[in-house]
């Protein structure tokens, strides 16, 4: 068995003491920071949600009045149309529905035979304007 002569130590017993003591304290200030920031960070994707949802309801309220359909997708709208014999109409509604929903980007665009399924096809992704 070992043992330790207290009197021969660098530094007195009561000196150890208030180092265990200072970094047990610092050790759980840290982990109530480590939690107060969990919470807040749930919190902001919890509101960043939804934000999301209500400006994809208001968005897909104004797209459906202008006569298109969209299906949202997480922080995505699509819409679709493969009505091609109302080309202008659709090249005006899908212009409209771009300028109508202001935190809403156009991610991709296409209209025509050429595309993939034929006729219009407009993606819009979520992102606030800052």
């Amino acid at each position: 068995m070992i043992k330790f002569d207290l009197s021969e130590l660098p530094i007195s017993p009561r000196q150890y003491q208030t180092i265990g003591i200072t970094f047990l304290s610092v050790g759980i200030l840290l982990l109530i920071l480590g939690i107060v920031l969990a919470v807040m960070t749930e919190s902001r994707r919890t509101k960043h949600a939804s934000r999301v949802k209500v400006s994809a309801q208001e968005c897909s309220i104004k797209i459906k009045a202008l006569g298109l359909n969209s299906i949202q997708d997480g922080e995505t709208l699509r819409i679709m149309d493969k009505d091609l014999t109302r080309g202008m109409e659709l090249l005006a509604s899908s212009s409209q529905a771009a300028a109508l929903c202001p935190n809403w980007t156009l991610s991709s665009y296409c209209m025509g035979q050429a595309c993939t399924p034929p006729g219009l096809s407009m993606t819009l992704q979520f992102g606030e304007i800052k």
